[in-house]
Formats: C-alpha cells, sequence, structure tokens
C-alpha cells in the first residue's frame, strides 16, 4: 500500500523465492541484469554458485502464481537443457520448453529414427564431445573451431568425419547439425524423464 515491496521466502533448503516489484514497464533487459547482479552478489558475498529463472512481468497479485509456475519451469527445463546457464528466462526458453512437452514415447520414437538401436553417448567420446560444443558455438565454422581448439583445420575435419562414421550425421551441413541438436535436446529430455 505504501509502495514497493520485495518478498523473499524459502521454498525448501535449496530453492528462494524472490518476488520483486519493479517499477511499471519493466523489460527483460532489467529483469536480466537484476539477475546477473544477484549471481554476482552472490558468489561474492556467500560464495555460493547460483542459478536463477524468472517468470515474464507480473502487474496483478492474481498473476503471481502464473509467475512462479513460469519461474519454476524456467528453472526446471534450463537444469535439463542448459546446465551451465546461471540465468534463465521464461520468455528466452524457445525450442527446449516445447521438447519439454514431449511425452516419453514421443521422444522414443525420435531418438530411435535418428539414432537407430545406438544412443550418442556411447559413441561419443569426451574429446569429440568437446569438439562439437565448440563447433556449434562457432556456427558451424571450420576455421574459427580449429583455432579456437588449438588444431590442425585436417584434424578437426577427421574428428568430424570421425563421428559421422559413429553416428551417421555429417554435422557440417546445417540439417544434419540441427537434427543432432534437436536430438540430443530430446535425449536430455528423455533421460530426465526416467
Amino acid at each position: 500500500a505504501n509502495g514497493r515491496q520485495d518478498l523473499l521466502f524459502m521454498k525448501d533448503e535449496t530453492h528462494l523465492v524472490l518476488v520483486k516489484a519493479f517499477e511499471k514497464g519493466v523489460d527483460d533487459a532489467q529483469a536480466k541484469q537484476f539477475a546477473l547482479s544477484t549471481v554476482d552478489t552472490m558468489m561474492a558475498e556467500l560464495m555460493i554458485k547460483t542459478r536463477i529463472a524468472y517468470s515474464n512481468a507480473k502487474h496483478t497479485l492474481m498473476d503471481l502464481r502464473e509467475g512462479y509456475k513460469e519461474a519454476n519451469m524456467a528453472l526446471h527445463i534450463s537444469g535439463i537443457f542448459q546446465e551451465q546457464k546461471e540465468i534463465s528466462a521464461y520468455s528466452r526458453l524457445g525450442i527446449a520448453r516445447l521438447i519439454y512437452e514431449l511425452p516419453k514415447e514421443l521422444c522414443e520414437s525420435f531418438l530411435h529414427e535418428v539414432f537407430g538401436d545406438q544412443l550418442p553417448d556411447e559413441e561419443i567420446d569426451e574429446e569429440l564431445q568437446v569438439t562439437i560444443r565448440k563447433f556449434f558455438d562457432n556456427d558451424l565454422n571450420i576455421s574459427e573451431t580449429a583455432r579456437q581448439l588449438y588444431l590442425h583445420r585436417n584434424t578437426l575435419v577427421y574428428r568430424l568425419e570421425r563421428f559421422e562414421k559413429a553416428v551417421g550425421l555429417d554435422i557440417r551441413r546445417f540439417d544434419d547439425a540441427m537434427t543432432f541438436q534437436i536430438a540430443m535436446m530430446v535425449l536430455a529430455h528423455y533421460r530426465a524423464l526416467r
């Protein structure tokens, strides 16, 4: 009644819920900046690695329940698909939100269609996983990936060809790269369902 007020309460031993009161017209950039500041503060002051997820802005008390569900879903989804991300916004989940809604049977069917009977984790060693991740981070650019991994370009091409033989997808081609990326997200979701 007398202005802005933030609320903080414990959900359980490892989760806090913060209802942050912003001025009207808050945008995603302001919410993200506040989340980044909170992560930095938690690390600097308490030496605690923190992950934060937040909902879309809500304007009435009646909307808080929906906001809680959105933030909780963003935290859960980012834990499955983007473990290393410290901050997750419900409005930026993208395709991960769609994959999260897939039933187990559809995941199994898709994974079998893409990989056959062998799931890729058994086929891909740690070195190759790092190479693929870096290749995707560099938008399928062989030269830049080789430079960042301190590899000769031909060595990188050899690794990608070895991957193609093992999995059956040539991730140097956009269609196969996209299929592989989505399949790995579906696989992460499938394993979380077990």
